[in-house]
């Protein structure tokens, strides 16, 4: 009997985080995501700390709030914070674009999203580009000056571990910079994926990926019914998305049909999901080590955080699976 009064507990709850999601989200937003979002980082590059603590601000900007002692911000367009850069190349091998127009011989780069705020968290910690509203519902950050794309170059140049985003960078960036701007900027190869050590998959999960928790009905469980933890990352590319999922050591591969990202039609593409209980606790561990940044995934990490601490805290042999 007590066993089932703590499975109740923890599928109630479940039930009720759920309707959190879904129901009350702005108000989450608000009052505790936009918090929690921008606080989990302590780079010495960023902050000189000893006390207070750290707020964030609509636009993106980080603040501080002290009680004692000063916390001194640097400037961001001296210094890029590690966390930042790792995090920033794995977002935009999932959102960002490369592209030229080589009549005008000018560079694009644009990223898009569904969340404004993280594109002015980036142009807040870049110091350049615009970020605008698409007329489909996206919001869209783009940059173009010879500065801003030889900025992006440094930046980018050696980290990109995607295939494609590696050919796209190369064809359609540094050769025509090479070529109309008379440099010999050298491509530095792939970067490598090192798994849990960077913020990069927190990246690249907050533009392609998605995590939570499932209930589905199971008529051989107590109560019927079945909690589901589950992250996934979906691609066009099945040999990158497998090349992540053997470093990690996790996972399955399944070919989806259905839009993929913000591509205006159904096309094919693949997805990378993790649903065991002990791998999405390492991965909840790796999401509290390197926050993911839009407001969307953070929101989605609460519940799945908090079905663990429901499933852990109580010691319970919950109808996981």
């Amino acid at each position: 009997m007590g066993l089932q009064l703590r499975e109740e507990l923890v599928i109630n709850s479940c039930y009720m985080l759920g309707r959190l999601y879904a129901v009350d989200y702005a108000y989450i937003l608000d009052k505790f995501v936009s918090v929690k979002m921008f606080t989990g980082y302590t780079d010495n590059q960023v902050f000189d700390q000893s006390a207070g603590n750290y707020h964030y601000s609509y636009m993106g900007t980080f603040g501080m709030v002290s009680s004692s002692e000063t916390i001194r911000k640097m400037s961001t367009k001296n210094a890029f914070p590690a966390w930042f850069r790792d995090w920033f190349v794995g977002f935009v091998e999932g959102d960002g674009s490369f592209s030229c127009d080589r009549n005008a011989k000018r560079l694009y780069f644009r990223i898009r999203q569904q969340d404004p705020k993280i594109l002015y968290l980036i142009k807040d910690w870049l110091g350049f580009g615009n970020v605008y509203a698409d007329s489909d519902g996206y919001f869209c950050y783009a940059a173009s000056s010879k500065r801003d794309i030889k900025v992006l170059i440094e930046l980018l140049n050696g980290q990109l571990i995607l295939t494609r985003t590696n050919e796209r960078f190369v064809s359609e960036w540094l050769d025509n910079y090479n070529s109309w701007f008379n440099t010999q900027l050298t491509y530095r190869g792939s970067g490598h994926f090192v798994g849990f050590n960077n913020a990069w998959l927190s990246g690249f999960t907050d533009a392609d990926g998605s995590l939570g928790f499932k209930l589905s009905a199971d008529r051989s469980r107590k109560l019927g019914c079945r909690l589901r933890i589950y992250w996934y990352l979906d691609q066009a590319s099945e040999f990158d998305l497998d090349r992540i999922r053997s470093s990690l050591g996790m996972g399955f591969l399944e070919k989806k049909v259905g839009t993929f990202s913000s591509a205006p039609s159904p096309k094919p593409y693949y997805r990378l999901t993790v649903m065991s209980v002990q791998d999405c606790k390492q991965l909840q561990q790796y999401f509290s080590s390197y926050p993911l940044q839009t407001s969307t995934k953070n929101v989605r990490f609460i519940p799945m955080e908090s079905s663990f601490e429901l499933v852990f805290g109580s010691y319970l042999v919950c109808p996981l699976g």
